[in-house]
């Protein structure tokens, strides 16, 4: 049996690494982003809300995330 505090202190760790990362996704109009972060997955809305494309994007809190810079489709292939 797995150690409860054990699955919290990664559940931190985890959180505090997401902070601290900039992350590639897809993003469709008025739609949601995500990312995955030590096997877990964290949905996020963009701002800016009518941003449509690739982007690089700052997970401003655990809801919200900011779009830094739009890539074209040959960055992304890369």
């Amino acid at each position: 049996m797995t150690n409860i505090f054990k699955l919290i202190n990664q559940i931190v760790i985890a959180e505090a690494q997401l902070s601290a990362t900039q992350f590639l996704a897809p993003c469709v109009k008025g739609g949601r982003v995500r990312t995955r972060v030590a096997g877990m997955v964290y949905t996020f809305t963009p701002k800016p809300s009518k941003f449509e494309g690739w982007g690089i994007f700052d997970a401003v809190d655990e809801k919200t995330a900011k779009l830094v810079e739009e890539v074209d489709v040959p960055q992304v292939a890369e």
